[in-house]
């Protein structure tokens, strides 16, 4: 990875990104939180600014567009409303088409039990801690300490990596004021990526993937497109990317998507 700071911005370098498009058709995996939706102090706040929306209807309806969230299936369903997109869920381990077939990943069934107690331990640790908010996912767990104060959040870290120990087939992850426990198996945003690729016989020679995502479970869609795609990043706290490009805010993620609108 390299400093994102010192990366092109997309849209600065939009003419760039048309020649390596060269007549072929894009293909949009998108992220939500932090991407399509500001960053919120609680996750049940972060809905679609109404710009952002009537961007995001007009791009499905004119291109292949999925939505790859951390989110629960239902949940980012619920946020997005009804627009003709693949969104996958739980960081790739759900994955729903356009049509509303439902692919989850058949080994992670086998971690439900795990995912359950990991869960409950949890609840009961550190649910009393002011701010601090749990989800318990589809294949994940989610623990939030954006709102909670400095003092506790050493307790919070301290607390997910010792029930990540009790709970070994379970790895912990860290992102933007949130950690994550998920299955310990090879897949992510970027196999997601990959399996709707191939779900809808991708062609490199007459399409290109645009990946764009803020955080660190992004960087594995990043490298999924490297070579037959673009990647961006929009900028946020975290400081390095495999992207090739960056975009500062979800406002620019918007400019940058609309411009594809006027693109033959």
């Amino acid at each position: 990875m390299t400093s994102a700071k010192d990366k092109p911005s997309a849209l600065v370098r939009w003419q760039e990104i048309q020649d390596k498009l060269q007549g072929k058709r894009p293909l949009f995996f998108l992220d939500y939180d932090g991407t399509l939706s500001p960053i919120t102090a609680h996750p049940k706040d972060a809905r679609l600014p109404p710009k952002m929306k009537e961007v995001l209807e007009d791009l499905s309806r004119r291109y292949f567009t999925a939505v790859i969230s951390g989110r629960a299936l239902a949940d980012i369903k619920e946020l997005l409303g009804d627009m003709p997109l693949y969104i996958s869920g739980s960081h790739g381990f759900v994955i729903e088409t356009d049509a509303g077939v439902v692919f989850r990943l058949p080994e992670a069934a086998r971690y439900r039990k795990d995912l359950e107690e990991a869960y409950l331990l949890l609840k009961e640790k550190i649910s009393s801690l002011p701010g601090v908010v749990l989800e318990n996912k589809d294949f994940s767990i989610a623990i939030h300490d954006r709102m909670v104060e400095e003092g506790f959040k050493p307790i919070i870290r301290t607390t997910v990596a010792e029930t990540s120990t009790l709970f070994p087939r379970l790895k912990m992850n860290a992102g933007k004021c949130l950690f994550e426990l998920k299955p310990a198996l090879d897949w992510d945003k970027g196999k997601a990526v990959q399996w709707i690729l191939d779900s809808i016989s991708f062609d490199p020679k007459r399409e290109c993937p645009i990946v764009i995502g803020d955080d660190v479970t992004d960087e594995d869609a990043f490298r999924a497109v490297k070579g037959n795609g673009v990647s961006i990043f929009v900028m946020g706290e975290k400081t390095e990317t495999h992207a090739d490009y960056i975009l500062q805010n979800t406002e620019e993620v918007a400019l940058f998507l609309q411009l594809f609108s006027t693109m033959q």
